[in-house]
């Protein structure tokens, strides 16, 4: 007969089981479709983070500037759409920009030999206020309808959100690459 033995991990999946548990007991509105959908949407931008991150960790690295750099990338896009470049054109800028954002840190860890740490923590300051720079106290909130719906919209007769497509694609891609 084996011997229970606690994990953190259990710990934490117990945890989670028994807070969704009692979510959905006190109220009627926890686990509906349309709440699950939201959960679902919003935990895909933060696995796509984690999901990227883990490649740095994986190989003794960090990178602290990693939300500065969604920022940047987001502001230039909206900079750029703003000016009057075609959305589709102002995607590609703003991936461009995060592009170079990494590449930058990337050069000044691997070829100057500094410690990520410091780097990301300074590029974190940078990137943040280049954001401010570009688009001030600003926000570029009228985008076209394709896009909104495509980030914010779900699949056709489910509660899947289509950025969750995008998550399983770079999921998989990542299992690859680790495999």
């Amino acid at each position: 007969m084996s011997k229970f033995s606690f994990s953190w991990d259990k710990g934490v999946g117990i945890f989670l089981i028994l807070a969704v548990l009692l979510g959905s007991l006190l109220s009627d509105n926890f686990a509906n479709v349309s709440n699950l959908s939201f959960v679902l949407r919003d935990v895909t931008e933060f696995a796509i983070i984690a999901l990227a991150m883990t490649f740095l960790i994986i190989s003794g690295e960090i990178d602290l500037s990693v939300a500065s750099t969604l920022n940047l990338s987001s502001a230039s896009l909206g900079f750029l759409y703003r000016a009057g470049v075609p959305f589709e054109l102002a995607i590609i800028g703003g991936l461009l920009v995060g592009l170079a954002c990494g590449l930058f840190n990337g050069y000044l860890v691997t070829k100057l030999g500094l410690p990520s740490l410091a780097v990301t923590i300074a590029t974190l300051a940078l990137y943040r206020g280049l954001s401010y720079a570009l688009l001030g106290n600003k926000p570029v909130n009228e985008l076209p309808e394709f896009w909104i719906s495509l980030g914010y919209g779900r699949i056709p007769g489910t509660f899947i959100p289509w950025s969750t497509i995008l998550l399983v694609l770079l999921v998989a891609l990542a299992w690859f690459i680790l495999h």
